[in-house]
This record gives C-alpha cells, sequence and structure tokens, in this order.
C-alpha cells in the first residue's frame, strides 16, 4: 500500500474580496479515494442580498466558484478538475456544474429574498484527472464570485434614441431590432429582418458594415438570445490582486497594470512575487487592457461578454426607453457626489437623493468607486437609486467601462461562447485552446460599452445602453477600463 502523506490545507476568507460581500470559508480536503483518485472538498459560502423570483424577471442570483490548487512545495497553482456528480448541499441550494467541470454554481432553490449561509457543502475534486500522484501533498484554494442568471428569450437592441452614436437599429425601417434566436443575422443592408445601425453619427472605430456593406454575424456568436450567467459586479482590485498572486512571477509581471496612484487604482507590487496588494479591494478593477482581461476569464473558466449580451443584460425584454440608462431610465445625476468613508470597504454616497439615475460622475474627483455602492446607499432602493439593471446586475453604465466583444469587425464575429479552461499561456495570455478568442496581442475585436466615471458634458452620451461610440476601439489599457466576465457551457 502506498504511504499517503498528509494534505497541506489553506483557508480562504474572502470578506468582500472576489465580490460584495461573499465569504468562502472553513475550506477542507478530506475523504481521499484512492481507486478513483478523487478527494472531497468542503466548504461554506455566505452573501448577502441573495434572491430568487419565479415572476418578472424569473432569475435569481448565485455564486460561481472553482478550485485552484498547487503540488507542495512548488509556487505554482493550477486549475482542479470537478466530478459532475457526488455532491452534498442543504436542501435549500442546488449546484449547476459547468459542462467541462471547471466550476460550478451555487444557488437559491426557492423563490425567496435575504442572506445565504450555507455550510459543509461538500463537491468532489479528481485529482486523477490533474495528473497528480496519490501522496502529492496539496494546498487548494475556493474561489468565487457572484453572478446574476439572465433567462433565454427574445430582447431589443437599441432604443430608437435621440443621443445616437452608432446605435444598433432595424436597418428596414431603422426601429430597434428585436433578437429571436441564436441564428447567423445580417448586419448592415436594408433588407427585412438586418440589423443595422444609426450610421449617421461619428463612432471612435467604424463598423465594417453600413447600409450598402452587408456582413454575417454567424451563429456561432453568442447574440444574447440563450441564458447565460453575469457577475454581478464588476472584477474587483481585490479579486484582479488575487489572480495576480496565484500566477508565475514572469506570468503575473506581465498581467500587473502598474497604475499605482491613478484614478483610483491602488493594485501594488510590494517585492517579489506573489506579494500584490490593494489598499481598495472593493474597488473595480481599472487599467486592465484586453490582454489582462482575458487572461483573467481563461484563468477562471469564464469568457467575455459580447456587444449584444450587453444590451440584454442591461434591458431584459422590455422595449427600449429612449435614452436609457441601464437603470431603464433616461435620466443621471449632474449633482457631485458626496464620498463618505472613502476607500474602505463601506464607502458610500451620503446624498444619493440627489440622483435621479446613479452614474458615478467625474465632479467627484475622476476616481472609481467601490461595487454596489449605490445600492448600499440607496434611500429608495429603485433601479434608478441602485444602479441595477432590470436583472439585478450592479453598474452596467458608470464606473468602469465594460470590455465586450463587437461585432464591427472579421476578428470581433469569430467569437464563440467558448469558455476559458483555468490555463494560461507561459507569458499569462489566455491559451491557443479557447478557439475564436481575439488575439491576445492585437485586441483587434475587443472594445467598451457602458460609459466610465469619466463623465462629463462631452461624454455622457457613452453612458446610454445602447450607444456604440467605443464598441470597436480596442481594448488596450485606459483609466476606464475594466468589465465583468459571464457563463454558458452549462
Amino acid at each position: 500500500m502506498k504511504k499517503i502523506l498528509l494534505t497541506s490545507i489553506v483557508m480562504i476568507l474572502f470578506g468582500n474580496v472576489f465580490a460584495n460581500n461573499l465569504q468562502i470559508t472553513n475550506i477542507e480536503l478530506k475523504n481521499q479515494n484512492i481507486a478513483n483518485n478523487t478527494y472531497v472538498i468542503e466548504f461554506d459560502v455566505a452573501w448577502l442580498n441573495s434572491w430568487r423570483t419565479s415572476t418578472l424577471e424569473s432569475n435569481w442570483d448565485a455564486v460561481y466558484f472553482f478550485i485552484k490548487y498547487r503540488p507542495l512545495p512548488t509556487s505554482n497553482w493550477m486549475h482542479g478538475q470537478l466530478e459532475l456528480s457526488g455532491e452534498v448541499l442543504p436542501a435549500e441550494a442546488t449546484l449547476q456544474y459547468t459542462g467541462n467541470g471547471k466550476g460550478g454554481l451555487l444557488y437559491r432553490t426557492n423563490d425567496g429574498i435575504g442572506n445565504n449561509n450555507w455550510d459543509d457543502i461538500q463537491v468532489i475534486w479528481n485529482y486523477g484527472t490533474d495528473g497528480l500522484p496519490d501522496d502529492q501533498p496539496i494546498e487548494v484554494s475556493v474561489q468565487g464570485f457572484e453572478m446574476v442568471y439572465i433567462p433565454g428569450g427574445p430582447f431589443y437592441l437599441g432604443d430608437n434614441g435621440t443621443e445616437e452614436s452608432g446605435n444598433f437599429r432595424n436597418a428596414h425601417n431603422q426601429a430597434p431590432f428585436r433578437v429571436t434566436s441564436e441564428t447567423s443575422i445580417i448586419l448592415g443592408g436594408t433588407a427585412p429582418g438586418s440589423l443595422g445601425t444609426d450610421i449617421e453619427t461619428i463612432v471612435e472605430v467604424d463598423d465594417d458594415f453600413s447600409s450598402t456593406t452587408t456582413q454575417v454575424l454567424p451563429a456561432a456568436f453568442p447574440k444574447g438570445f440563450n441564458p447565460i450567467y453575469v457577475m454581478k459586479y464588476e472584477i474587483s482590485q481585490g479579486a484582479y490582486v488575487n489572480f495576480l498572486n496565484k500566477l508565475k512571477p514572469n506570468q503575473s509581471e506581465n498581467r500587473f497594470p502598474n497604475a499605482y496612484g491613478n484614478s483610483g487604482n491602488t493594485i501594488n507590487n510590494v517585492g517579489t512575487s506573489p506579494t500584490y496588494t490593494t489598499e481598495t479591494p472593493e474597488r473595480a478593477t481599472n487599467w486592465i487592457d484586453y490582454t489582462d482581461f482575458s487572461a483573467f476569464a481563461d484563468w477562471s473558466a469564464m469568457r467575455m461578454m459580447t456587444e449584444l449580451e450587453y444590451e440584454k443584460i442591461c434591458r431584459g425584454p422590455l422595449l427600449p426607453v429612449p435614452n436609457e440608462l441601464a437603470t431603464g431610465s433616461p435620466f443621471y445625476s449632474a449633482e457631485e457626489w458626496t464620498i463618505t468613508n472613502e476607500g474602505t470597504f463601506n464607502e458610500g454616497i451620503s446624498n444619493p437623493e440627489q440622483g435621479i439615475s446613479n452614474v458615478n460622475l467625474s465632479l467627484n474627483g475622476g476616481s472609481i468607486l467601490r461595487n454596489g455602492v449605490f445600492a448600499a446607499s440607496a434611500i429608495n432602493p429603485s433601479r434608478e437609486e441602485t444602479g441595477a439593471t432590470y436583472y439585478g446586475v450592479m453598474e452596467m453604465t458608470g464606473n468602469v467601462g465594460e470590455t465586450i466583444i463587437t461585432t464591427g469587425n472579421p476578428e470581433g464575429r469569430a467569437y464563440t461562447s467558448a469558455i476559458g479552461d483555468g490555463v494560461l499561456n507561459s507569458e499569462g495570455e489566455h491559451n491557443e485552446t479557447v478557439n475564436g478568442w481575439p488575439d491576445a496581442q492585437t485586441f483587434l475585436g475587443t472594445g467598451m460599452r457602458g460609459g466610465a466615471y469619466l463623465t462629463d458634458s462631452e461624454f455622457y452620451y457613452n453612458q446610454r445602453v445602447s450607444n456604440r461610440h467605443y464598441t470597436s476601439l480596442p481594448n488596450s489599457g485606459f483609466g476606464i477600463a475594466g468589465g465583468r466576465l459571464v457563463l454558458n457551457d452549462f
């Protein structure tokens, strides 16, 4: 019989690192099955303000979790392979695995609203599939993000507003375009059923289709009709620091934004890797380019959203409101926010009543704010005061720009719904096994939607859900650049 060495177990206390109020604690590696080459991983999970409803939005929030491990004494963190069965859950919890076994989603079994606190969740890790011997000492970490389920179904692109900038329209009659399936779409032209844009306005980078030139958006390109999960909040600085500290030194050096002190970014390198830190872990991450963003997506076994999915997440199935923000309203505050507890975990706004729609304006000094700040500060928790989309996703307009995949060029249209596998290449870039993702070096195929904190009289229109001014401008790293990820492999 082989001698089984004691396994080193790590406890990860998230304390708002990965998402607002999410904690994954009491992680334990137990019940090794040598015949099946598996371990049980047990942990507790808790988060605030959870919900599930079967009416209106008919959706729920969830926690996406995945496993990272390192064989001791090495410092190389790798992605763990989960079995798709054998879990042990409390009665009030449901678990949905991703199809490739790289992660899972935990959410309420029944309708309800309130805080979740679930103990002794057990999943099966197949360490044999990951190539580990039975007697290998191991350190394990469970990572997580708060997510929101976006149901499948039709929705509209474009809002027929007056503040246009490349907005989508029905090419035949210039009304909002209704997406009714994931089948291919003709872009441009004037024929019935084709998707056009407001071509009379200026965008930063022109689309390669127009009223006289057509292209095809392939069936494989995610259009927002199929159901997905999306991160409830933008990637936080705490989450990005944890990502950096789980990479090899040369990988993390390549992914380090090196923007400490600029526009609210406090990510810093204080020594030899892994020693990245941040003073504001709850704030959204900015200054990350597409190479950084896609690496984070691959490492997390997730993917980027498309610009069509962006509009679905914001608007839901509702008829568009002209010039609307993610809140469903065209109005936003032109008042200066009064920030309380600036830079802390409970950073807030003491005068939210001044804002009709909570968009983080540059009047506050030109800095990003913490994830969920408007919901936490709201006096009347409406969509307009909390900054929530139809489905309850936070800050889809304002704060940092949402990195998206564009329809405006061939590099974007080649994108598919393939999710990452948790593995990066030697340079810390998304690896070549993720077919269809834009190239990590050129950034072509990427852009931004949803505006950002740098909003003034010249750029305020970028906050509009339908606005496509920067939709094909490659994300090469800006103070406003950040975003969130989606999942659909289930």
